[in-house]
């Protein structure tokens, strides 16, 4: 079951990708079908991966899933479950059923008895595995304990729990090993398994990799199965899940996988007579680890559970038959109000009620009404939609906190809130927004001029036109044609204009501030120069120097719908040193570039070396050379690159043309030394081939000669932003504070 979920969750996983990427879609809708999806935890972990790109793309997906004893599939049925708009519907032979929650009557008082026997307890390391653990022991009555988790030791909590009275055994297993796990229970009589272990990786659709998803699903999912084989079959076995997997959290799809094949694996096990229970927790107040999630699960309507409340359910969960149950504080009253403005899921309309109004009528009248309104008074009133809607993500009970001049960066927004804030606005306006427009307009004006703009002039919904070359360069990827398809790209770029001076090029593009801080030197930074880059690229890397340095990126000319390329590097630097200069304003600054965009900060320190305000360092992310770069490593940088590609930034005829062009510009560039002192940071891992192969010594690995020190970081040339972004940032900072 957990190599078969995995496989299965993987290919979903990639066509989403594709789909959500590919804007000949962007007004179509992707019907993914499944079959007994309530007992089958491979396709319960498909489900609940599309529920939360849903909340990431509402409108854009549905799950479609057929009983299993179902014989015949009726296309009239089918046909209705479709036209319904509900974004998960089961059909069986003649009838459809969507999800909806429902309050449980009083339980039967009587109490499980747990004391006679040996229960074993997975993710006690965590504070709610802790408090399972201790409430087991001192509510239940448990005597034999047995504690399970990979390294074997804890002290603290062993003499806790002997001390009131149990004898406790700490055991180092890792329960997603079947052998471990098998071995582990080979002589035990079990009568209760608590499964409370597992992991967060999270990560908006696009942005998520397998290595990320297998991450979440290991512990979580193969835990359990070899839990459930190796148990027994008079074992309770209780699972912790989480309501994110059926409710759908957006950021969390590797999460809501996890846990909707968690309630399936207890719903099959139910089903085959054993006792089983799967827990889908909303968030309790101790889940510090997991704040974000929690914050946009009580925007939802979900208040965090105190210990107290959490305990209560888990032990009214226990006296109840239902193989899933969903231990929640829900606030029907903000769940209601939420409802009549269509913010609430389906899901809940068994509780709430429906809305009376037709959403997509009130989305389609919304532009009129706001196109309606003089210029200066739609814009104040957009002004504080987009106030409103930032306050909401960031979780403010109001919007009079914020510094409206701030960029949304260093309020505290990332991948993540990105998307949920163009998601609300797309509610609230009707217009098709891109998932980028936090970063394209990263402030509170620049974005109501944006959206003002789009009121005006852009219809609703209406499909991007198809974009040949975008189409064309990702067919050259997937067969292979890595040097054809970015030759293609620069054969394309020929045709757009160019610039020769910076006064030529005109108004730069704006720069995008990450973080704040007194620090110096303030810290500039380049993208790389491909199509799928942009300012997103150095969010979490920023994201570790929140208020403690000044991170400001500034984006390469070019890669915006209306701008000119650079004629050569001359011209390029001469836009891009006035932009530093400008940044600067006085201060003491340094330059990074990561990637290719290593080759644009070292050109523009050694071009403001010799001026009044050079700068004081540069520091280079894992920056290959143009001739370093053998068919072998484009092959698995073109693939890294395609399986991170994200919706913040567009791939699409003008990002590619971009690329095209600094890739020519660039072509047979050398650089020269630089008199600024230079760190050059390189990966200390190969990246994998499209095969999932390591690439040879011989075929990877950047060579920097004009750099004054060289080091080796963790993670390889995608992950040293991303995974190790933190540590990267850590480095960078250490260094720049030597200066």
């Amino acid at each position: 079951v957990p190599a078969a979920t995995a496989q299965l969750a993987s290919r979903a996983l990639a066509l989403l990708r594709t789909w959500l990427a590919d804007q000949r879609f962007a007004t179509t809708r992707l019907v993914l079908l499944t079959r007994n999806a309530a007992t089958d935890p491979a396709a319960a972990a498909l489900a609940g991966l599309v529920r939360a790109a849903q909340a990431e793309h509402p409108g854009r997906l549905a799950v479609v899933d057929v009983d299993s004893g179902t014989t015949r599939l009726d296309h009239r049925v089918l046909a209705g479950a479709l036209a319904s708009g509900e974004p998960h519907v089961t059909v069986g032979d003649d009838v459809a059923r969507a999800p909806r929650f429902a309050p449980l009557p009083a339980a039967d008082p009587a109490a499980v008895d747990l004391s006679t026997g040996t229960v074993l307890v997975t993710g006690a390391s965590g504070a709610l595995g802790r408090l399972v653990a201790r409430h087991l022991v001192d509510q239940h009555g448990v005597r034999d304990l047995l504690i399970v988790n990979r390294d074997g030791e804890m002290p603290e909590l062993r003499a806790e729990l002997e001390t009131s009275g149990a004898t406790v055994e700490v055991a180092a297993c890792d329960i997603a090993e079947r052998d471990q796990v098998a071995a582990l229970l080979a002589s035990r009589s079990l009568r209760a398994v608590v499964h409370a272990a597992g992991v967060l990786d999270d990560g908006v659709v696009e942005s998520l990799t397998d290595e990320q998803l297998s991450r979440v699903l290991r512990p979580k999912l193969a835990g359990a199965c070899y839990l459930d084989e190796f148990a027994g079959d008079t074992t309770l076995l209780v699972l912790f899940s989480s309501v994110a997997g059926i409710l759908g959290s957006a950021g969390q799809a590797a999460y809501a996988a996890a846990n909707s094949a968690l309630d399936a694996l207890a719903a099959h096990r139910s089903a085959r007579g054993l006792p089983a229970r799967s827990l889908a927790w909303g968030p309790w107040s101790t889940e510090s680890g997991m704040s974000a999630g929690r914050r946009r699960l009580e925007r939802a309507g979900l208040a965090p559970l105190s210990p107290e409340e959490a305990l209560t359910l888990f032990d009214v969960a226990l006296t109840r038959p239902e193989p899933l149950l969903a231990p929640v504080h829900a606030d029907l009253a903000a769940l209601s109000s939420a409802a009549r403005d269509h913010q609430v899921p389906s899901i809940w309309h068994g509780l709430v009620g429906a809305p009376a109004r037709d959403a997509r009528r009130v989305e389609r009248d919304m532009p009129a009404r706001f196109g309606q309104l003089p210029e200066d008074e739609r814009d104040g009133e957009l002004l504080d939609l987009v106030r409103r809607e930032v306050a909401a993500v960031l979780g403010y009970p109001t919007p009079d906190g914020l510094d409206g001049e701030l960029a949304f960066s260093e309020l505290g927004f990332d991948s993540l809130t990105a998307v949920d804030l163009r998601n609300r606005l797309e509610g609230a306006t009707g217009l098709r927004l891109p998932a980028g427009l936090v970063f394209d307009h990263p402030t509170a004006p620049r974005l109501v001029r944006f959206l003002s703009a789009e009121i005006g002039t852009a219809a609703p919904h209406t499909t991007e036109p198809e974009d040949t070359l975008g189409a064309l360069f990702t067919q050259a990827c997937e067969q292979g044609r890595i040097e054809e398809g970015i030759e293609l790209a620069g054969l394309a770029a020929r045709f757009r204009p160019v610039f020769r001076t910076a006064d030529e090029f005109g108004r730069r593009p704006h720069a995008v501030p990450l973080s704040r801080g007194a620090a110096q030197p303030t810290l500039l930074c380049f993208p790389a120069v491909v199509a799928m880059s942009g300012a997103h690229q150095y969010a979490r890397f920023a994201a570790a120097l929140r208020d403690s340095r000044r991170t400001v990126v500034l984006p390469e000319p070019g890669f915006a719908a209306g701008e000119r390329l650079p004629a050569d590097v001359a011209a390029l630097v001469e836009v891009q040193a006035r932009a530093v200069l400008e940044q600067a304003d006085g201060a003491p600054y340094a330059l990074l570039g990561y990637s290719s965009g290593g080759w644009i900060a070292h050109e523009v320190a050694l071009a403001l070396a010799g001026t009044d305000t050079p700068p004081s360092g540069v520091v280079l992310l894992d920056t290959y050379l143009a001739r370093e770069m053998n068919p072998r490593l484009n092959q698995a940088f073109t693939h890294g690159l395609f399986a991170r590609r994200s919706d913040l930034v567009a791939t699409d005829h003008v990002s590619l043309t971009a690329m095209g062009g600094y890739f020519s510009v660039f072509g047979d560039w050398e650089p020269r030394r630089s008199p600024v002192p230079t760190l050059f940071l390189r990966a200390a891992d190969a990246l994998p081939d499209p095969d999932g192969k390591p690439l040879p010594d011989c075929d990877w690995g950047p060579g920097w000669d004009w750099c004054d020190e060289d080091r080796e970081i963790p993670g390889d040339h995608f992950t040293i932003v991303s995974e190790y972004a933190e540590s990267t940032a850590r480095t960078v900072d250490a260094w720049l504070g030597t200066l």
